[in-house]
């Protein structure tokens, strides 16, 4: 079913990042996309920010975006596909790259138009448990002009361009890569987490 982790496993080994556009099928995130529909009634989303810990802050020069982190996936039925992919990824990166991946945490987000993430990296000063990032775009029919496209950074500082299409996933090195997300001119959602080990003592 998940034939395409064959190649974001090599992808990571040989470049530290992957990108595999419109892979997850359509109504994988069409049952997403309602669930996420249902939150935004409920208001459930909330305001970004950024840091960790004490140095957590709310800062609308460097993001703007609406999140809602991911809830346990086994009381919300229809995140159960969702859980189901993460976990045999998680499994499968253990395996193939000895990862030692232990858990995963992420959030829904939804960018208003407006909306962007300034460049940064997605590990923090005091924590080094997050290893892999990965991305799920849930944007149908998305064009050029509604900008919000991913900016990843190479180490050459030369950089890759990633339209946030509906099904596409990203992974990559969370410790490597510095990133952005370019201003939205129309409502753009997505999916981010991290694969993580345990933090060292």
């Amino acid at each position: 079913m998940h034939e395409w982790i064959d190649t974001v496993v090599s992808d990571l080994a040989d470049k530290g990042w992957s990108v595999l556009p419109k892979v997850l099928p359509s109504p994988f995130c069409v049952e997403l996309n309602s669930w996420i529909d249902q939150q935004v009634v409920s208001g459930a989303f909330q305001r970004a920010g950024i840091g960790k810990g004490q140095r957590h802050q709310k800062n609308d020069s460097v993001r703007g975006d609406l999140v809602l982190w991911m809830p346990e996936l086994g009381r919300e039925r229809h995140l159960g596909s969702l859980e189901t992919l993460l976990d045999t990824m998680r499994q499968r990166l253990n395996r193939d790259l000895f990862a030692g991946l232990e858990t995963f945490e992420g959030h829904f987000a939804i960018y208003p138009p407006g909306g962007f993430y300034r460049r940064h990296v997605d590990t923090f000063r005091d924590d080094d448990a997050r290893q892999l990032t990965l991305l799920l775009y849930l944007n149908e029919h998305w064009k050029k002009s509604d900008g919000g496209e991913l900016i990843l950074e190479m180490v050459d500082q030369s950089t890759v361009t990633i339209a946030p299409t509906m099904g596409t996933i990203v992974v990559f090195d969370s410790r490597r890569f510095p990133h952005e997300v370019t201003e939205a001119n129309a409502e753009r959602r997505s999916f981010t987490g991290w694969f993580k080990v345990r933090p060292r003592s």
